[in-house]
């Protein structure tokens, strides 16, 4: 291992998420600050001048505390659109965004886990895994229909970028071992920077990382690698006491963060966390436990306030101190 550089990120969500007031991101940063990250990715489409105006004001607030800013493009209105359409609509609005937002992000990230709702169940990754077993390596797990308007979409949005702002790095992910969607995405012309993977605790316990960045290697090279979604997988919490889940979450971010740093190839630029924040709104409205509530750093009521941070965020500020320090000069 001679990595030079090493990224921990956190996602933080936009406002539209209860968890996530736009008031509260100042603290929010402080927060990922005690944790040594360097990187935020922040989910968001805008549309006009107020959603432009809002990045900007989180991306200044990134930038001021030598933090990187990536852009999340989480649009999946393609899949309910005419074929037809999909490319030039998402290329206009790639285009708007990057045009007024140059300067402002470090990496777009398009065509987020794309490779979910394109499979033949629009059940996820749980289901995928332990219901049918789906593994996403072959064309008869998608839905031919549905993985067709991928490519469009991420064809228009990567083409919007490297046109208008061709500085900025690009960066496309997949879940688990779906890797037949980037495989996909690559025969219908798309290309990109970085390789994205979403890669959570239960995926390592049924797999390993390092096989899938051997996969990788064979079919894309040495390809820059992002872990742009990793966790402890918050529906573990389930049959738990907080605390319980709470030390499970810690032991397991900090072990993974060392294991990403010293045993992945130098390709494997490191992960980012997701989230910042629990999102409680989910257990509410399913009227009980619901695992997205609980992936969360910080604890918080519905609205994001009465915060209080896990155990994972001391843990892991000590973790991050001790490898940054190893980093090579």
């Amino acid at each position: 291992m001679s990595k030079k550089e090493f990224i921990v990120g956190m996602n933080i969500h936009n406002c539209g998420y209860p968890s996530y007031p736009a008031d509260t991101l100042e603290r929010n940063l402080d927060y990922c600050e005690q944790m040594g990250i360097n990187l935020i990715n922040f989910n968001f489409v805008p549309v006009d001048d107020a959603g432009i105006a809002y990045i900007k004001s989180v991306a200044d607030a990134v930038h001021k505390r030598g933090m990187k800013f990536s852009l999340c493009v989480d649009d999946r209105t393609c899949f309910e659109e005419d074929i037809d359409i999909i490319e030039e609509k998402d290329y206009k609005n790639q285009k708007m965004i990057c045009e007024n937002l140059k300067g402002y992000v470090d990496i777009y990230e398009v065509g987020p886990e794309f490779d979910v709702p394109a499979m033949h169940t629009d059940m996820g990754d749980v289901y995928n895994l332990t219901g049918v077993k789906y593994d996403g390596m072959i064309p008869e797990e998608y839905d031919p229909v549905r993985l067709a308007k991928t490519a469009p979409s991420v064809r228009g949005r990567l083409k919007a970028i490297k046109e208008t702002d061709p500085q900025v790095k690009t960066m496309v992910a997949f879940a688990w071992w779906h890797t037949y969607y980037v495989e996909y995405l690559r025969e219908h012309g798309c290309e990109w920077d970085i390789m994205g993977v979403d890669w959570y605790s239960d995926a390592e316990k049924a797999s390993s990382f390092l096989d899938l960045m051997e996969w990788l290697k064979e079919h894309f090279g040495d390809m820059p690698v992002l872990i742009c979604e990793t966790n402890f997988w918050g529906y573990n919490y389930k049959d738990k006491t907080d605390e319980e889940g709470d030390a499970e979450q810690a032991a397991w971010v900090c072990e993974f963060c060392e294991h990403i740093f010293r045993d992945t190839p130098d390709n494997c630029m490191g992960l980012i966390y997701y989230e910042m924040m629990d999102e409680p709104c989910f257990d509410e409205q399913h009227g009980g436990f619901h695992g997205e509530a609980h992936f969360g750093f910080v604890k918080c009521d519905r609205n994001g306030g009465n915060p209080e941070p896990k155990p994972s965020v001391k843990a892991l500020g000590e973790t991050v101190k001790k490898i940054m320090s190893e980093l090579e000069v």
